[in-house]
């Protein structure tokens, strides 16, 4: 039985796991525990749907652990709000996901589909050897060592295997994320989206499962404006200069009680004591030089990240384990795992995808010209110049 370890557990590995295991592949998981808190990329376009009922992952959402999003308001390139409705989708409402449940659910899917779990582990080093690789995980207590098949990156933006492996990593922006959590005391009843553009970047902002609102900024993370939100003050600064995000926010804090007095100085300050979690983390557009080779492959943000603003990260990680399980199997019954595959039908669409990606990232942020001149949305109005996948 051909053994195939996967580096990375989420989406886009445990996916991949789980429908290679019920192809009859021999399958280890290798990952580190998820980190307590909130993981971003939690929220799911209607099209999404589409791919949950191909990989037969609708029972997920039957539990109440992720939240239906019925659309969007976003002030980009406009100083009011537009509306998108969800409700008049051919492919259904949009999703809110609680993304280490999510996570956490996925991984035990692949358990139950007979996947081998190695929890708590990182990957120390990977050796070639004549007909595979040999690969040395650990955790504090103790390391062993696993041979296998066939290697697949999925340990998202970290790429562990590919570094190990030396494939370049190519990186389109510097764009990074500001995140604040609030706790609400009671779930609020509008859950969509809002996005609002500032003059170096743009504000998003979400429901979250447990009473909760996040709140982020995007920009360069060399940009002025991005630096002035290094803090909870500082951001909860900027937050209050924004149209839409922070009056909506406000609105929530006052109406569940969370605020203490009308005033503006009694708002911010309890406002900050809402925070339950503040981060800072890049989330720039980056491809892998090589996405496939000899008895490896790269899939989901190992492979190529998006900006958030495409709301397609976990919808193509999702795609692209569909994709590269197929090209697995394609490649099994030609006897040809060891081939140093360069061009492939799975390399061929995750340029097909990345390239109509950069298309639309480019035509979208183009609709916002109100700060045309300024570098961070100048940057972002024209094609790139970029070598392929």
């Amino acid at each position: 039985m051909t053994h195939i370890a996967i580096v990375g557990a989420g989406p886009a590995g445990s996916v991949a796991a789980s429908l290679l295991a019920q192809r009859g592949y021999d399958v280890s998981l290798i990952y580190r525990d998820p980190p307590e808190g909130y993981k971003a990329g939690e929220t799911i376009s209607p099209h999404g749907n589409d791919v949950f009922s191909r990989l037969g992952l609708e029972s997920l959402f039957a539990s109440g652990e992720h939240v239906p999003c019925p659309g969007n308001q976003s002030a980009f390139g406009s100083d009011g709000l537009y509306d998108v409705d969800f409700l008049y989708s051919t492919h259904g409402l949009g999703w809110h996901l609680d993304r280490l449940k999510f996570e956490r659910q996925l991984i035990n899917k692949a358990m139950q589909d007979g996947v081998r779990l190695f929890s708590g582990k990182s990957l120390e080093s990977i050796e070639r050897k004549e007909l595979g690789w040999e690969l040395v995980i650990a955790d504090q207590l103790e390391q062993r060592t696993l041979q296998s098949d066939y290697l697949i990156d999925a340990s998202g933006r970290n790429r562990v295997v590919l570094r190990k492996l030396g494939i370049p990593i190519n990186k389109l922006d510097q764009l990074a994320a500001r995140t604040a959590v609030f706790t609400l005391t009671e779930q609020t009843s509008d859950r969509r989206t809002m996005i609002e553009a500032a003059e170096d970047g743009w504000w998003y902002s979400t429901v979250l499962t447990g009473a909760r609102r996040v709140v982020m900024f995007f920009g360069d993370a060399g940009d002025d404006q991005f630096r002035s939100c290094g803090n909870q003050r500082l951001f909860l600064n900027n937050l209050r200069l924004t149209a839409h995000v922070w009056p909506k926010l406000e609105s929530e804090l006052n109406a569940t009680g969370s605020m203490m007095g009308p005033t503006l100085r009694s708002c911010e300050r309890d406002a900050s004591k809402a925070i339950a979690e503040f981060s800072t983390k890049p989330v720039s557009t980056s491809w892998s030089h090589r996405i496939q080779g000899s008895r490896w492959i790269a899939i989901g943000d190992a492979a190529m990240t998006f900006d958030p603003l495409s709301s397609q990260g976990i919808y193509t990680a999702l795609c692209s384990a569909e994709k590269a399980v197929d090209q697995i199997q394609a490649l099994t019954k030609r006897s040809s795992l060891g081939r140093d595959v360069r061009h492939s039908d799975y390399v061929d669409w995750a340029e097909s995808q990345f390239s109509q990606y950069i298309s639309e990232r480019t035509k979208y942020y183009k609709m916002e010209q109100r700060w045309a001149d300024r570098r961070f949305w100048l940057s972002r109005h024209s094609m790139p110049m970029m070598a392929a996948i």
